[in-house]
């Protein structure tokens, strides 16, 4: 136990020896043998009850100092109950809440209660509260809400399921249950979150066809925290609708994507990145639509550095150099498919005309007007001149035509599912395995 914590004890135990120290100096001096002084039922009755409580506030504040003990905490104006039994410091704000709420669902709490009785609420001298247990790490706001959600009145929580639901606070809620392992709460808020950000009935600003970025983070982190896969990728399928078509910026979905290993989410917030970078490897803030409104998510991101890392822009170059090789090989070898049942001329005819429309369509000014890179956007606007292309509508049988439409809608869907695999930091050492890509 750190010295620090003793300091009141010791001091109060120095003090009485040193003044013992000093009455058998004097007495020595005066020639009278040393006596010792006489201590009173009352004084002896203080200091036990000092040295006691000194031990408790020892146990309930390992590692605190001296100043901190000193400092009077202020009240919380919500959750300082008069019935309450159990006192919670946080930062400088206490709680007195009552222990059985905080002991429910198996929560981490019940453990604490059951190894230490030093949460339960005693009186101290003057009025002080002590001794109490403090939550280093945690901030006011957080505690404040996972005591409101405990606390919380049926028509309260009903509140979240529908479509005016806070879901910052939800979101909040969820990670503050996870964290102390209130496992039916934080299921129930999880689960509650899924279902009003899946449905888009939300009529506020966390809808996700207009929400910012910052929140798609928040939720891919709390489902990721929780456990909760299916929200996770909605999250992020969501989130890719919105990247393509340009209504949030690829920065953001970048490092989560690089932080978090989210291969489909880093593939496409790269190649949108990249197509709409230019040369230079400069983003334009105007490209993704107008400034979003400030909230309370958006300030971490704010604190992210502007641009693109030394990383990423290896990412981008070696991408680009992929993709164009890619395109390269892709131009000249239409995808094959299999010969479909009643098409007695498919090896010389519907699969000759095939290759030959593939071949002049990937070469028309359509095609070519799009960056060189844009694989996808490239294969996408084929697919809309091959669907009205007259020889692919006449030459083919019903049957091939199916069949060859349906192989370019998988390789462009390859492709996208692909497009991690292409935007690799070369900075870094090479993996000993490579999958076979869409090229292949």
């Amino acid at each position: 136990m750190p010295d620090t914590v003793d300091e009141p004890y010791l001091e109060e135990n120095n003090a009485d020896a040193l003044s013992d120290d000093t009455d058998a100096s004097q007495h020595s001096a005066g020639g009278d043998p040393p006596r010792k002084r006489l201590r009173t039922q009352a004084s002896a009755s203080t200091s036990h009850r000092n040295g006691t409580q000194a031990c408790k506030m020892n146990l309930a504040k390992i590692g605190g100092t001296s100043s901190e003990a000193a400092s009077q905490p202020d009240r919380d104006d919500r959750f300082y109950l008069p019935a309450g039994d159990c006192l919670i410091l946080v930062e400088n704000t206490l709680f007195k809440v009552h222990r059985f709420i905080l002991s429910r669902d198996s929560s981490a709490f019940e453990h604490m209660f059951s190894v230490s009785d030093q949460f339960m609420m005693e009186e101290g001298i003057d009025g002080v509260d002590q001794p109490h247990t403090t939550l280093y790490g945690e901030s006011v706001e957080k505690f404040r809400l996972l005591l409101s959600i405990l606390y919380a009145l049926p028509a309260e929580i009903a509140h979240f399921s529908t479509s005016d639901a806070d879901v910052p606070t939800l979101l909040t809620i969820a990670e503050m249950t996870n964290k102390y392992s209130f496992a039916t709460t934080a299921s129930w808020a999880i689960e509650s979150l899924h279902v009003v950000f899946k449905e888009g009935t939300l009529t506020n600003q966390w809808n996700p066809t207009l929400c910012r970025s910052s929140l798609f983070r928040r939720i891919i982190e709390v489902a990721l925290l929780c456990d909760h896969q299916e929200l996770c990728d909605f999250a992020v399928n969501k989130w890719i609708e919105r990247i393509y078509n340009r209504t949030a910026n690829p920065l953001i979905a970048m490092a989560v994507a690089d932080k978090y290993g989210l291969t489909k989410l880093q593939g496409v917030s790269y190649y949108v990145a990249l197509i709409e970078s230019g040369p230079q490897f400069e983003l334009n803030e105007d490209t993704f639509g107008p400034p979003e409104p400030e909230d309370e998510l958006s300030k971490e991101d704010a604190q992210q550095p502007i641009g693109l890392t030394p990383s990423q822009k290896s990412r981008l170059l070696s991408g680009f150099f992929a993709l164009v090789n890619l395109w390269d090989r892709l131009r000249l070898s239409a995808p094959v498919f299999q010969r479909p049942d009643g098409c007695t001329y498919h090896a010389h005819g519907c699969l000759g005309t095939w290759q030959h429309t593939w071949y002049t369509v990937a070469r028309s000014d359509s095609t070519a007007a799009l960056p060189l890179a844009d694989v996808v956007g490239r294969l996408k606007a084929m697919q809309d001149a091959l669907n009205s292309d007259g020889d692919i509508t006449f030459s083919l049988t019903p049957g091939c035509r199916r069949a060859a439409m349906a192989s370019l809608k998988e390789l462009i869907k390859r492709v996208e599912n692909e497009l991690a695999q292409y935007f690799q930091d070369l900075t870094l050492p090479k993996a000993t395995s490579e999958e076979p890509t869409a090229a292949d």
